[in-house]
């Protein structure tokens, strides 16, 4: 029952790679949804000098 949680985990925290290809192998270039949101958020505050309010509470839900 926990394998489908390891997915959604491994998503959320760009793990998916590093798990398919182990720990002794050079490591891939790994996307994960915190780091896209981290992306669009700096991008944003390049552009507005704000950070996204609705961003960094999902990025700080994500990490807790």
């Amino acid at each position: 029952m926990a394998i489908p949680h390891y997915f959604v985990v491994a998503l959320f925290l760009g793990g998916a790679v590093y798990g398919a290809r182990g720990a002794d192998d050079e490591p891939l270039l790994s996307i994960s949804l915190i780091g896209l949101l981290l992306l669009v958020a700096g991008v944003v505050l390049l552009f507005t000098g704000r950070y996204p309010p609705r961003i960094f509470d999902v990025v700080l839900g994500l990490n807790r």
